[in-house]
């Protein structure tokens, strides 16, 4: 909806605009403007980013607010976070055994499927590696 509002004010100075109003590549806006465009956020973007960061924060910090909520991601965004993120063990207390990716950049659950669903949904959510080893 936000998107559509500006996307109108870029294309057309106004709320809507249909097809063959626009002025300006909304694309070209959103370059930086050392790359030629007025560096207007992409939305959608920007948002995947903020809810990337979220997963990242819960990761690190169980401490945040929202780390115990359960909250829900698109598979693209935690398919982003991560192929940008690496677990590195340590003593095993801060990385999950069945979630996270710790054996060679896979988790259990692209290793041995069936036993992965085997396992209930609050025990893979919260198993360490500490205590699953």
């Amino acid at each position: 909806m936000l998107e559509r509002i500006q996307h109108g004010f870029v294309w057309a100075g106004r709320a809507e605009a249909k097809g063959g109003h626009c002025h300006v590549n909304c694309r070209r806006v959103a370059l930086p403007r050392s790359l030629g465009g007025l560096g207007v956020h992409d939305l959608e973007r920007t948002g995947m980013a903020l809810r990337t960061r979220w997963l990242w924060f819960s990761k690190i910090d169980e401490r945040h607010a929202w780390a115990g909520l359960g909250l829900q991601f698109p598979t693209e965004e935690q398919a982003f976070f991560f192929a940008s993120t690496h677990t590195s063990n340590g003593n095993g207390h801060n990385t999950k055994f069945w979630e996270d990716r710790w054996i060679n950049g896979r988790f259990v659950g692209e290793i041995a499927p069936l036993l992965h669903a085997y396992i209930p949904k609050r025990q893979r959510k919260n198993r360490t590696i500490a205590e699953g080893l």
